[in-house]
């Protein structure tokens, strides 16, 4: 797995390499929750760089989704039919996720697209030296560097038609900086400046009962 920066099938095991993207909303550790009775399942986004090569991932996907609705993609002469969902998800589409990329100081244009990948089952998490040893949840964060395994599958859920990836396997990459999307944690510099002379003036607490 030499090339960070594009996808490729690994040679031994024959998963889908994703390349190196920046991870978004994740449950590697716990799986999230289920919709009414459903089990929840663990799941692993990746936000890519405009410079990823794509280009095998898209071709994977495009296997999947013909051997499911050959029809549909023998109808849509080489082009992704407009009535099945695709794996890769434009990111000027998702709003709060322009609105974390750009009080970030990051165009959106430099990255274009993410994937979400999903699995019944915890993936195994490795660390930059391929290692899983000593890797904790706290080491996960919205905006670190990683990449993942997966393999491309076509579902029909409810009336839902398209392809996803199926989620084998992750390795945390460089360590960046934490990005905010949709509320959640917020860095206490962003909220606070220095004061100074703080509480000179100050009223006591026990004003709010004057």
């Amino acid at each position: 797995m030499s090339n960070e920066n594009k996808a490729f099938i690994h040679p031994k095991t024959g998963s889908l390499v994703l390349p190196k993207g920046r991870l978004l909303w994740n449950a590697l550790f716990r799986p999230r929750k289920g919709k009414g009775d459903k089990p929840g399942k663990h799941e692993c986004n990746l936000l890519f760089p405009k410079n990823a090569d794509l280009s095998v991932a898209k071709d994977e996907a495009m296997t999947a989704g013909k051997d499911k609705f050959s029809k549909a993609f023998r109808e849509a002469e080489g082009k992704w039919p407009k009535s099945i969902g695709t794996p890769f998800k434009r990111t000027a589409d998702n709003d709060k996720l322009v609105a974390a990329l750009e009080a970030a100081d990051i165009k959106v244009e430099d990255f274009p697209v993410y994937v979400a990948a999903r699995s019944n089952d915890k993936p195994g998490i490795v660390g930059p030296n391929g290692k899983s040893d000593g890797i904790e949840a706290e080491h996960v964060y919205t905006g670190r560097w990683a990449r993942m395994t997966v393999d491309a599958y076509g579902y029909d859920v409810d009336g839902n038609k398209g392809v996803s990836f199926g989620l084998k396997n992750v390795q945390l990459l460089d360590n960046d900086d934490e990005l905010v999307v949709g509320g959640g944690k917020v860095s206490a510099e962003s909220e606070f400046e220095a004061v100074e002379g703080a509480g000179d003036d100050s009223k006591s607490s026990e004003s709010l009962f004057e």
